[in-house]
């Protein structure tokens, strides 16, 4: 039997401002449950982890995984065995933990999975996330046959990297002790540019609006890629939202 196809989902106009709006890691936590669950996967966690020597405790961290198991992972400071934390600081694309090469689990990343397996918490959708001064893990929890997770990633993959990097930038500017830089300067029409991207008009609909061709917009919008330093426009609108350079909607 075929995999079922999954339903589609988007997130919802305001989810920017929803973010932007969070006071503390429990808020954020808990803004981006409602989201994740609107994209078809529950129990979100991030956490963020300053400086990339070593696998430090999360700077910041939110989830809503089973309160046992987030006690046993803390108190063991399982991050050290936990290949999915591993994995995530070597690849910037969103896997699904099933994808995690073999050659990553060893006796003891085993014994974590096993562990995690008891708290009923077996498979998910990763996004890595880095900067020049913190490294995010955002994960989700997915349902389903491994078909139906990778169908799910291939539909879903753009609206749950860009809630990811939302989460990222945020917690980094609720962290005390982590601050994103100061917003670059972007000149007024790279800013129209952005501003029109956010709220989700293409290429060709920027240049008609604005009275230039596809190829000026493509120019702006990849100078101010640059400025930001993220490598698509999905995560240069969340940045620029972020960073108050444009206006959410």
């Amino acid at each position: 039997m075929p995999p079922r196809r999954p339903r589609a989902a988007v997130l919802p106009p305001d989810w920017m401002s929803r973010i932007a709006d969070t006071a503390t890691m429990d808020d954020l936590g808990a803004v981006s449950a409602t989201l994740v669950e609107g994209l078809g996967f529950r129990m979100p966690t991030y956490g963020l982890f300053l400086g990339a020597a070593g696998m430090p405790a999360p700077a910041g961290l939110f989830t809503t995984f089973p309160a046992a198991w987030v006690e046993h992972y803390l108190a063991t400071e399982a991050a050290a065995v936990d290949p999915v934390v591993h994995h995530a600081h070597g690849t910037r694309d969103p896997f699904t933990w099933s994808e995690i090469p073999a050659a990553r689990i060893g006796p003891a990343e085993a014994e974590h999975l096993r562990r995690a397996a008891d708290f009923g918490i077996v498979d998910g959708l990763t996004v890595p996330l880095a900067t020049s001064n913190a490294i995010g893990v955002f994960t989700a929890l997915a349902d389903g046959s491994r078909a139906e997770r990778a169908a799910a990633l291939r539909m879903r993959r753009d609206g749950i990297a860009a809630l990811a990097m939302a989460v990222h930038d945020r917690a980094i500017r609720l962290c005390r002790s982590a601050r994103l830089p100061a917003a670059p300067t972007l000149s007024p029409r790279e800013r129209e540019c952005l501003q029109w991207l956010v709220v989700g008009k293409s290429g060709s609909e920027i240049g008609e609006i604005l009275g230039i061709s596809d190829l000026t917009v493509t120019q702006h919008l990849k100078s101010a890629m640059r400025k930001l330093g993220v490598y698509n426009r999905v995560h240069l609108a969340v940045r620029a939202v972020a960073l108050g350079l444009v206006a959410p909607e």
